[in-house]
């Protein structure tokens, strides 16, 4: 799909895999005033690169990843850092 600026500075993008959208699909978060990244690609699981970092806005990122984890129930650990710390919603 094609990329958004979210929150005047974070460069998404999300979608599948080419060739291969019934194996893998993804999001990435790039902070542009920061040259900080994170994302997240579900396969078989969902794995996930990066920290939410420091200079990161924490609520802000959470709410783009999380936005994309809901089609599968998930949701970020909230007590985490790490992207790759994924939960179920219950």
């Amino acid at each position: 799909s094609k990329m958004t600026v979210s929150h005047f500075r974070y460069l998404v993008g999300q979608g599948c895999r080419p060739h291969a959208c019934n194996e893998e699909m993804g999001i990435f978060v790039v902070d542009m005033l920061n040259d900080q990244a994170v994302a997240l690609v579900r396969g078989k699981r969902i794995r996930g690169w990066g920290v939410i970092g420091e200079k990161m806005n924490d609520f802000a990122v959470r709410q783009i990843l999380n936005s994309w984890l809901k089609q599968f129930s998930l949701k970020l650990n909230s007590k985490s850092k790490r992207v790759s710390d994924v939960v179920e919603i219950r």
